[in-house]
């Protein structure tokens, strides 16, 4: 598997990782690289309830609790993971939607926001909830899309799905930015900018680390 580029795309909702994902394996795709989308965290675990929109919201933000939906992400990152690494040698490049920068980013602004935990609370928490799950990510590079302000991102989203949904955002931010210090992030994206010409610079560097593979 030391051949096969393994690249996350992290960053708060409505930055544009899913659709600069389907852009990148388009493009790779046509120059004749296997590219392997792994897809989404919600299909790998059966805990996750088949809701979306407002049901989904309410139960993300209300219902369920908040170390109950943790749980779930982290479980649902390491079927994935298993999921991958399995694939992996049949392809050139393969492409994680949600990197382990933000599971666990998600994972603590649910944790503070819920429970009004302070970073370093939820932090202890996550680990806790990890010492069951077993997450450990293999290192992997990262395209981080992010953008100077989250109030940018959630104009994208239009109406809130849920009253708290602003407040989360805020909070993913804010941990996405700590979670990214102990990563390997190998691009930054201003998640404002043109989504072509953020494309181009996406396909430019996987490009780059494919030949320094």
């Amino acid at each position: 598997m030391s051949d096969v580029l393994t690249l996350s795309f992290d960053g708060p909702d409505g930055a544009g990782k899913t659709s600069h994902i389907a852009e990148l394996s388009r493009t790779l795709t046509r120059q004749g690289l296997r590219v392997f989308n792994a897809g989404g965290l919600s299909r790998f675990e059966e805990a996750f309830p088949r809701l979306a929109g407002r049901a989904l919201a309410a139960w993300w933000f209300e219902e369920a609790p908040p170390e109950t939906v943790s749980r779930c992400l982290l479980t649902a990152a390491v079927l994935r993971e298993k999921y991958w690494t399995a694939a992996a040698p049949s392809y050139d490049v393969v492409l994680l939607d949600r990197g382990p920068i933000t599971v666990i980013a998600s994972c603590l602004a649910l944790l503070r926001m819920r429970l009004n935990y302070s970073l370093q609370m939820a932090e202890d928490s996550v680990t806790s909830l990890n010492a069951d799950v077993d997450y450990q990510p293999i290192d992997c590079a990262s395209v981080l899309l992010c953008s100077a302000s989250p109030s940018e991102l959630a104009h994208r989203l239009g109406p809130s799905l849920y009253p708290h949904y602003g407040r989360y955002q805020s909070f993913l931010y804010d941990a996405i930015k700590a979670t990214s210090r102990n990563w390997p992030v190998s691009l930054v994206i201003d998640a404002t900018d043109s989504f072509d010409v953020s494309a181009c610079v996406i396909v430019a560097h996987v490009l780059q680390l494919m030949n320094q593979t």
